[in-house]
């Protein structure tokens, strides 16, 4: 049995993806925050581990130029215990399938797989990159996991957003995401870099009028009964944000 530890395993992938573990035969190595400022607790989890998936980032911030540096920082600290375990871990790294982009969060990712792959490279640990599309799913953080979460959050609150872009968008159910991390581990393949597919390709003003259509249902007390994979998991995300109220007109 493979025992696996996550870095910021308590945010919105993470905890998804540690609950996802615990229908496999993996062992979860719990991870707190508080190890990436104590050396010896940070090597003491990894020595336990044969796989650490690295999810922990700050990806929004008044200070970018903070946010680069504390990522950066997480990221160093975790290549340090690695370099230091006897039994060394295989190291998943959480990226972005928009890794290019022009900013300091996506270069925090650049620079981070770069260094892990450079110290891999030198102490004999395996590095591979998990390059990862737009997630969402439901109890997303609104105005910070994803913009699916403001806008279920918002549509819930009866409350109309600034503006709407008409963009088309990659997604993924973050279900689908962790059952597909949780493969790649758990098949053990030595590749340096696995590409996430999206399972969605979607405007954002179609997603809003998917979610003002459920609000319409709702408020006739109806079910709303979407008829795509993709409607269905909308759904279950918009369904996290609804008050209790909200649910009681419901016909059953």
């Amino acid at each position: 049995m493979k025992k696996i530890g996550i870095t910021g395993e308590s945010g919105f992938i993470g905890t998804v993806l540690r609950e996802t573990l615990r229908l496999t035969d993996a062992v979860h190595i719990p991870f707190q925050r508080e190890f990436f400022g104590d050396r010896n607790a940070m090597c003491g989890f990894v020595s336990q581990c044969d796989a650490v998936v690295h999810l922990a980032a700050v990806s929004r911030s008044q200070d970018p130029q903070a946010m680069y540096e504390t990522n950066m920082r997480l990221t160093a600290c975790l290549a340090d215990a690695a370099e230091q375990s006897r039994n060394k871990p295989h190291i998943y790294f959480g990226s972005t399938t928009h890794e290019a982009k022009d900013t300091l969060y996506h270069a925090s990712k650049r620079d981070g797989r770069r260094l892990l792959e450079n110290s891999g490279a030198k102490y004999g640990y395996a590095v591979t990159t998990l390059f990862m599309p737009n997630c969402f799913g439901a109890y997303g953080r609104p105005f910070w996991n994803s913009f699916v979460s403001t806008l279920c959050f918002l549509c819930a609150a009866g409350k109309e957003p600034e503006r709407i872009s008409d963009d088309t968008v990659e997604l993924i159910h973050v279900g689908e995401l962790c059952r597909r991390i949780c493969r790649a581990i758990l098949s053990g393949s030595p590749e340096s870099a696995v590409m996430i597919p999206a399972s969605a390709s979607v405007k954002v003003s179609d997603i809003y009028a998917q979610l003002r259509n459920f609000d319409a249902e709702l408020a006739a007390g109806r079910v709303p009964h979407p008829d795509s994979k993709f409607g269905m998991e909308l759904l279950q995300a918009y369904w996290s944000y609804l008050m209790p109220h909200r649910l009681e007109n419901l016909q059953r």
